[in-house]
């Protein structure tokens, strides 16, 4: 699957990984809006290791279905669409 990737320690302690430097940005305990969120790599690690409340939107439901085991609510749809940003609890363009 193209949307499919995997944070081990070396993507992690890596200071210039882009996938890093976001998480790092993130902070812990966040309540985080994730746009493009795919199979759910990057949600896992800002729900089990950072303490965060995740709402993700994915636009191909094969990989929503996979990023749903993350704990994270996962929303189908195409973020671009009227409307969409409503349904992730209040947030509006």
């Amino acid at each position: 699957m193209k949307y499919e990737g995997q944070l081990g320690p070396s993507v992690l302690s890596d200071p210039n990984n882009t996938h890093a430097r976001v998480l790092r940005l993130v902070g812990r305990g966040k309540r985080v809006l994730e746009i493009g969120c795919a199979t759910g790599y990057m949600t896992q690690q800002m729900i089990r290791e950072q303490g965060c409340r995740v709402t993700a939107f994915e636009i191909d439901s094969q990989a929503a279905s996979m990023a749903t085991v993350t704990g994270a609510t996962v929303l189908i749809g195409d973020v671009e669409e009227t409307g969409q940003l409503e349904r992730a609890g209040g947030i509006s363009k």
